[in-house]
């Protein structure tokens, strides 16, 4: 199943800088920041404790620019770990944010290539837990959502309500 939404009538906005926040009522944190605070750098998404996804007590996604990548449990202190695993998508121009769902799927915020003068549009993808537990034998999974949006610029950073869910 793929399905593709187009939202013609939300205006542009300009990117606000913001700071690590714990959401209301949730395990997880979010990460915002505008372009000129992280010109390069990657926003990460927590699977909590318990879920399908966690390789131990947690494990640490993080939007790559090019692709996805999953770490297990991050030891303290600094080390030079490698990714358990990579998604990568034939779709992505250049992911830059990504956070899961109520049912544990993975949305990557994707800021596309047309604000660099390519020809990706900017959008948000949906990989579902089954895709993700798939990754080792499909590294390169279609999403089974993709939203499309004349008001995206350059898309980074999105949360979901209480609920966790999509509406």
């Amino acid at each position: 199943m793929y399905a593709t939404i187009r939202a013609e009538e939300i205006p542009a906005t300009t990117p606000r800088i913001f700071a690590a926040r714990r959401c209301t009522g949730s395990r997880f944190i979010h990460i915002a920041a505008g372009v000129r605070t992280l010109v390069a750098a990657a926003a990460i998404a927590f699977a909590a404790s318990g879920t399908a996804l966690a390789v131990g007590d947690t494990a640490l996604w993080v939007a790559n620019l090019t692709n996805v990548v999953e770490f297990g449990t991050l030891p303290d202190g600094t080390h030079d770990q490698k990714p358990k695993l990579e998604l990568n998508s034939a779709v992505f121009g250049a992911p830059q944010g990504v956070v899961f769902d109520a049912k544990n799927d993975l949305w990557v915020i994707d800021g596309g290539t047309v604000a660099a003068g390519g020809a990706i549009p900017p959008s948000i993808e949906e990989f579902t837990e089954a895709q993700l537990k798939d990754l080792k034998k499909h590294p390169m999974p279609t999403p089974t959502v993709q939203i499309f949006s004349g008001g995206f610029a350059f898309p980074q950073q999105a949360v979901f309500d209480a609920a966790g869910a999509r509406r």
